[in-house]
């Protein structure tokens, strides 16, 4: 009786160190393209974690003479492991978000990585390269939880 009393409650005490993206987040950030670093004075992008999967919809950047609109994606999420059609792309723990994919249809290789700084404020990194590992762009953003959404 006293171990599934102490594995339940390891149980329950694990699945609490994921952090929850769940909301609309804002904010404003920076971008790197062509060699030329734009500032983006708009940001936002919506996260639906649940202890199975991780959504991302309507993300929009942006920037000065840039508007990027992302589409939906929808990330498994099995013992802290993010995966991508069933191959492991990265991570998600305790505060973190952090993935690692190639595109195979265009080569392009994509880095994201995000960190809940407090309960209401993401530190944003985006860096997507090309095949030969060229910069195609990077974005760093910071985003804060928006409460009058809901």
């Amino acid at each position: 009786m006293i171990k599934s009393i102490i594995l339940a409650g390891t149980f329950v005490f694990s699945l609490n160190l994921l952090a929850d993206f769940s909301g609309t987040w804002q904010g404003f950030g920076k971008i790197i393209l062509n060699q030329t670093t734009k500032s983006c004075p708009e940001f936002q992008v919506h996260f639906e974690q649940t202890e199975k999967y991780l959504k991302t919809t309507g993300s929009v950047l942006k920037c000065k003479g840039i508007n990027i609109l992302g589409k939906e994606n929808i990330l498994s999420i099995v013992d802290g492991k993010l995966m991508m059609d069933n191959i492991e792309i990265g991570n998600i723990a305790d505060s973190k978000i952090e993935t690692k994919f190639k595109d195979p249809v265009n080569g392009f290789n994509y880095s994201y990585k995000l960190e809940i700084i407090d309960q209401r404020m993401i530190d944003y990194s985006e860096t997507v390269t090309t095949a030969s590992g060229v910069l195609f762009y990077q974005v760093q953003a910071y985003l804060k939880l928006n409460l009058n959404l809901f």
